[in-house]
């Protein structure tokens, strides 16, 4: 007489290898969906970016806030040039904190902070 079936060992170790399998699945998803969120952020960034310069009107920002980003618009003034600066931020809530700031300005000069949530102010050479 043949047995059929397989044995609890046979299940367990099954059972060990998907376990492990979709541990560092899962991990894979939320690095990718994080990145993902934060290049869209990147885009709503230089389009609030592009809106206030041309428009300069700094309160179109709530225009852009979603449920993962802030965003913020201020202008400052340039001693060099006498120009004025538009500087845009998006400061990561909800599910999003702890992923770290991202900041743009006009001048082209952008910032990423992964290791703090506050506002971050773009510096020359710095860049996403």
């Amino acid at each position: 007489m043949v047995e059929r079936g397989f044995t609890l060992m046979e299940i367990c170790i099954a059972l060990a290898i998907v376990a492990i399998l979709s541990a560092l699945a899962i991990n894979q998803y939320q690095s990718h969906v994080i990145r993902s969120r934060q290049g869209a952020a990147k885009v709503d960034l230089l389009a609030l970016l592009n809106e206030v310069e041309r428009t300069n009107n700094p309160s179109a920002s709530a225009a852009y806030d979603s449920a993962y980003y802030r965003f913020s618009t201020q202008r400052l003034s340039n001693e060099e040039t006498g120009f004025a600066i538009w500087l845009v931020q998006a400061v990561p809530q909800g599910i999003m904190r702890g992923t770290g700031s991202l900041g743009v300005d006009s001048r082209g000069f952008s910032c990423h902070h992964p290791e703090q949530d506050a506002s971050c102010v773009p510096q020359q050479r710095e860049h996403w």
